[in-house]
C-alpha cells in the first residue's frame, strides 16, 4: 500500500527514519519522481540513464525536442521525450551516435558530469572546486569526467591535506543508488 503523507503518496518502502526521506518526499511532491510500477521507490536499486533523463526533463519543464536517433530508444518508451530533450540540451550523450543504453546504471562519474551540465543549463554558479589529487584513486577518473568531478562541493579544510590523503577517502565508484547522495 501507499502511505498518505500530506498530499504526497509516499511509497511503502520508504520510512521517515531514512536519511534521504525528506529529499525523496520533496522529489515526489514536485513530480520529479513517481516511484516504480509496483508502488515502491526502491531507493537501493541503481539509478539508470533513462531515469535520470526523466528527472531532468521534468525539472526542465517537460519541453518538446526533436527525436533522438538512438537505436535503443523507441518512441513508445516512457523516457523517449526525456532522452530526446536531454540530448538536445547537451546534458546526456549516447555512448555512440546511435547507442544510448537507457537501462545502464549510472556511475558516480556519469551522474556528476550530467548534473554539472544541468547546472550549466540552468545558469547555476559552479565556482567551488575540488582537487582530485586529494583522493587516493584520483588517477582512475575518466578524462571526460575530470572537469565535472572537480566542480563538486569541497570542504574548506580539504585544501590543506596532502595528495591522496583526504582522510583515507576514495572516490565513489560503481552504480549510483536511487536514494540521493548524502552530500
Amino acid at each position: 500500500y501507499l502511505e498518505l503523507y500530506g498530499k504526497v503518496l509516499v511509497p511503502f518502502d520508504l520510512s521517515p527514519g531514512q536519511w534521504y526521506y525528506n529529499a525523496v518526499e520533496y522529489g515526489l511532491a514536485q513530480g520529479y519522481f513517481s516511484g516504480m510500477e509496483d508502488g515502491r521507490f526502491r531507493p537501493d536499486d541503481p539509478l539508470n540513464r533513462a531515469q535520470l533523463a526523466q528527472v531532468l526533463w521534468t525539472m526542465g519543464g517537460c519541453q518538446q525536442a526533436p527525436a533522438a536517433q538512438f537505436f535503443d530508444v523507441s518512441p513508445s518508451e516512457w523516457f523517449y521525450q526525456a532522452v530526446s530533450w536531454c540530448r538536445q540540451e547537451g546534458m546526456i550523450a549516447g555512448y555512440t551516435t546511435y547507442l544510448f543504453a537507457p537501462n545502464d546504471p549510472l556511475s558516480w562519474e556519469q551522474m556528476l558530469t550530467i548534473l554539472h551540465r544541468y547546472a550549466q543549463y540552468t545558469g547555476s554558479n559552479m565556482r567551488i572546486s575540488t582537487d582530485l589529487s586529494l583522493f587516493s584513486d584520483f588517477d582512475q577518473v575518466s578524462p571526460w569526467a575530470a572537469d565535472s568531478l572537480t566542480r563538486r562541493r569541497s570542504s574548506p579544510s580539504s585544501t590543506t591535506r596532502r595528495p591522496g590523503r583526504c582522510c583515507g577517502r576514495r572516490l565513489p565508484w560503481g552504480p549510483l543508488p536511487q536514494a540521493p547522495p548524502p552530500w
